[in-house]
């Protein structure tokens, strides 16, 4: 069924007609609207009328083009004693202050003396202008977000931005920037689409935490070329600043991978070692013992017991696949498959069940014996999955930290491997 608000064609239109919509039918959104993004001087609400694409006292105009040619402002909300907040969007084109004030002046001969205005852009405006508040349309969905649990309609804007994203980005009319924020990670229903969103959302929040890109030494610009719709879900990954010493194919060196998993239901932060990793690489990885790397693995869950402490439902894992392709576009064909929870190596507490894990050395034995005698198409990861329906942690906007506690905590183990 179509969203109620795609009446229009242009994306920025579509927007600002879900904003305008969520105004005019819940004031007090209106009121909390205005004290967020308005000027200091605010009538009573009650007063003030929301239009789109036509000034005050004017017909509206229907035509999106015809709006367009005659300059007028996006949005106007005002009362019948001359006050006025212009808005006007942007997502792909430039905003510019001749446009602005020529929406200025345009109101002023519609008797409006009281005129501020708003620009709402993806990126922060690069100027400033008298009279105008510059925001983005990310600041404008986090307020949105916050006013859910009150406002049918904050939630209602709300999931159209979600929706409206995947189209622009989709059909690459939005190639930089977002018009969303991480919120969490809360499929209702998972749609590849959706996945790929939330994925896209929380990948760049966690490469824009200054602090841990320089801890972990992270490539922040190094990505997946694309997010594809793989069978098992999304995933992208970040690569090491050490990778770039050598290779820049990040299929030959270790790396950070995030995903999701429709069909197990989970989220996973790991460290991947890919099958075509350096042979010193692999080397460092196995170590010189089944006990050396019996003793870093259990290091690794210790550190992950630690950092992790106060999360629900998480589990700490190891997953080796053997796998191969029909051609290099193909997806891959699965040989065989297995992921053993560390706890189950060395024993631990299942905090969610409230009952121990008793350890099965054999597990540990058996991946050493796939490293150390390789001779396949072998992937070795080592992290922590999320399960959704048992992390509630995984709902919040601070998710992103249970990622970055997740490879805080194999920094150690990494270490080894790129030493």
């Amino acid at each position: 069924m179509r969203n109620i608000f795609d009446q229009y064609n242009q994306p920025e239109n579509r927007l600002t007609h879900s904003l305008a919509t969520a105004l005019n039918q819940d004031k007090s959104l209106l009121k909390n609207f205005l004290s967020r993004f308005g000027p200091n001087d605010i009538p009573d609400v009650k007063t003030l009328q929301v239009i789109e694409q036509g000034l005050p006292g004017s017909v509206i105009v229907d035509d999106e083009n015809e709006a367009e040619r005659r300059g007028l402002p996006d949005m106007v909300i005002f009362n019948e004693k001359g006050w006025a907040l212009l808005i006007e969007s942007k997502v792909s084109s430039s905003l510019t202050k001749d446009q602005l004030q020529r929406h200025s002046r345009t109101i002023q001969k519609c008797g409006i003396d009281k005129i501020y205005g708003l620009a709402i852009t993806v990126a922060p405006s690069p100027f400033s202008l008298t009279g105008w508040q510059m925001t983005t349309w990310k600041d404008v969905y986090s307020w949105a977000n916050e006013h859910t649990p009150q406002s049918a309609w904050a939630k209602h804007m709300v999931e159209y931005f979600n929706i409206a994203e995947n189209k622009m980005a989709q059909n690459e009319y939005l190639v930089e920037g977002t018009i969303t924020e991480f919120s969490g990670i809360n499929f209702d229903p998972y749609t590849y689409l959706e996945g790929k969103r939330v994925l896209r959302l929380l990948t760049n929040k966690i490469r824009n935490n200054k602090s841990f890109v320089r801890e972990m030494d992270l490539d922040q610009n190094s990505k997946r070329p694309a997010i594809t719709n793989d069978p098992w879900g999304v995933w992208d990954f970040v690569s090491f600043n050490a990778n770039a010493s050598s290779d820049k194919n990040f299929t030959s060196h270790p790396h950070c991978t995030f995903g999701f998993s429709d069909k197990d239901r989970h989220a996973s932060g790991m460290i991947t070692c890919p099958n075509a990793m350096e042979r010193p690489l692999l080397k460092n990885l196995i170590g010189p013992s089944h006990d050396d790397f019996s003793l870093r693995l259990k290091d690794a869950l210790s550190s992950i017991t630690k950092n992790l402490h106060a999360v629900k439902g998480y589990k700490p894992v190891i997953r080796m696949v053997q796998r191969h392709y029909k051609s290099q576009r193909s997806s891959a064909v699965i040989d065989g498959e297995m992921t053993v929870d560390l706890r189950a190596c060395f024993g631990g507490e299942d905090h969610h069940m409230g009952r121990p894990i008793k350890p099965q050395e054999q597990w540990l034995r058996a991946v050493y014996e796939l490293l150390s005698n390789k001779r396949s198409n072998i992937q070795f990861q080592i992290g922590v999955v999320f399960p959704y329906d048992l992390c509630p942690e995984l709902k919040s906007r601070n998710a992103d930290e249970l990622f970055i506690n997740s490879f805080r905590a194999l920094k150690p183990f990494i270490k080894s491997i790129m030493a």
